[in-house]
């Protein structure tokens, strides 16, 4: 229970543990999707902080240039994709540590498991075994998950910008609708 509680409060859900009863699934059902909404609000928000403080920064630091949207994008998608290198990387040494597998987990593998974490997919293929888990790993994990979301929420809302410049300057679409022919003709209709 408390494994899918922590699943569904993440929105990750990695597929080791489901509800088998009715009642697991309707409070499963009702607390993923008011997590799903606070989940949506604080990514969004933190987000905002972030890149407006950074934006500010390189204001600060004259450095204007780097607030390009295209450039602002791309330095939050490359941060983005770096950052799941250090998940990765955290994923490999937990398993060694952890687990003490001889073999070590190819970095392939951990880099598609940082990914699905910080997107939230979490197919169930990897993922942090229950048994082996330890105090220290319960805050570990979610801190850098949530960095992680974090990371991508900022990169998602530069690319939100680099998207939406282009219709900045023109009218917006109820105006142009209001403007439209069509619009016109059924009025006069």
């Amino acid at each position: 229970m408390t494994l899918i509680f922590r699943l569904v409060m993440t929105t990750i859900g990695y597929g080791t543990a489901v509800p088998q009863s009715t009642e697991g699934r309707c409070m499963v059902f009702t607390l993923g999707f008011l997590s799903i909404i606070v989940f949506g609000m604080v990514s969004t928000r933190a987000a905002f902080v972030i890149t407006t403080i950074c934006d500010d920064m390189l204001v600060q630091a004259r450095l204007r240039v780097l607030t390009k949207p295209w450039i602002q994008c791309l330095f939050w998608g490359l941060f983005y994709y770096t950052f799941l290198l250090l998940i990765a990387q955290v994923y490999v040494w937990w398993k060694i540590k952890r687990i003490g597998d001889d073999e070590v987990m190819p970095f392939h593998s951990a880099y598609w498991f940082s990914f699905l974490s910080t997107t939230t997919i979490g197919f169930g293929d990897y993922y942090l075994e229950e048994e082996f888990l330890q105090a220290s790993d319960c805050v570990l994990f979610p801190i850098i998950f949530l960095l992680g979301f974090s990371v991508l929420a900022s990169f998602l809302t530069k690319l939100n910008d680099l998207v939406r410049l282009p219709f900045r300057d023109g009218p917006s679409l109820s105006q142009r609708f209001r403007d439209s022919e069509l619009l016109q003709q059924q009025q006069r209709a």
